[in-house]
C-alpha cells in the first residue's frame, strides 16, 4: 500500500519526545528510558497509525511499550494518537516509544538487554503472493530473528483478518519457528481482553462483519 507523504510529519514527529529519531542509539537501552524501566516491556511490530498501541499504553500504566513502523508519514499520525489517548486519560506519555525502523533489521535497535515480554503483530502486511511469503512478519525465518529478543516465559499476541496468512501462521509459522500456540480464535469475540484495544483496521474489518482471527503463542528454547 502506497503511504501519501505528509509534509507535517518530520515537524509533528519533532515535537514529540517520545518519538525516537535514532533508534539504534537506545540498543541495549530502551527499557532505562522509561519512567518505570522495571515494568514489562511490550513491542509491537508494523504499529500503523498506533490507535490500538496508544488506547493500551494509555489504559496501562504497568507496562511499557515500543512502537514500531517502517513509514514516519504513518507514525506521525500515530503520534497524534498517542497524544488523544493520553490527554483523555489524563497523563504525560511516559510509557511508550515511538520509532521507524524495517522489521527485517530489528538487530540494529534492538540487543540482548532489550528482552521481550510480550510480542505484538496485529494486521500486518499478508503479503499474498507466495514469492513474497517471506515477508510476512509471522513468517518462520521473522520469528526466529526474534527470539534473540524473547525471555522464556513471553508471549507473542497476533491478530489478523487474513485466513491464508492465520492459516500458515497456525499451521507453519509458529511450529516450525519453534513456539508453543497458546489460543487460536478463528473468529474473535468483543468480550475477549485481546478486543478491548481495537486498531483502526479492526474497526474497518468489524463493521464490514468480517471475523477477526487472533492466536497467542509462546517461545519454547531448547535446554542446554
Amino acid at each position: 500500500m502506497r503511504i501519501r507523504r505528509k509534509k507535517w510529519a518530520p515537524s509533528e514527529l519533532n515535537s514529540a519526545l517520545f518519538f525516537e529519531d535514532e533508534p539504534s542509539i537506545r540498543k541495549n537501552h530502551w527499557k532505562e528510558n522509561f519512567k518505570r524501566p522495571q515494568s514489562p516491556f511490550y513491542v509491537e511490530l508494523g504499529c500503523g497509525k498506533c490507535l490500538s498501541t496508544s488506547l493500551l499504553a494509555a489504559d496501562r500504566e504497568d507496562i511499557n511499550i515500543l512502537a514500531i513502523d517502517i513509514k514516519r508519514d504513518i507514525l506521525a499520525s500515530g503520534k497524534r494518537n498517542v497524544d488523544e489517548a493520553f490527554k483523555n486519560a489524563g497523563r504525560y506519555p511516559d510509557n511508550i516509544y515511538l520509532t521507524a525502523c524495517n522489521i527485517e533489521n530489528l538487530g540494529d535497535i534492538l540487543g540482548q538487554e532489550d528482552k521481550i515480554d510480550c510480542l505484538l503483530i496485529n494486521f500486518c502486511n499478508p503479503w499474498p503472493s507466495s514469492k513474497y511469503h517471506k515477508h510476512r512478519l509471522t513468517h518462520t525465518r521473522m520469528l526466529e530473528s526474534y527470539k534473540r529478543f524473547l525471555k522464556p516465559e513471553s508471549m507473542v499476541f497476533f491478530k489478523t483478518d487474513d485466513d491464508d496468512l492465520f492459516s500458515f501462521t497456525r499451521k507453519y509459522y509458529f511450529p516450525k519457528a519453534g513456539f508453543e500456540i497458546v489460543e487460536d480464535i478463528f473468529d474473535l469475540p468483543r468480550e475477549h481482553p485481546q478486543a478491548k484495544y481495537i486498531s483502526e483496521h479492526e474497526k474497518k474489518f468489524r463493521e464490514q462483519g468480517l471475523p477477526i482471527h487472533y492466536m497467542s503463542a509462546r517461545p519454547i528454547f531448547k535446554s542446554n
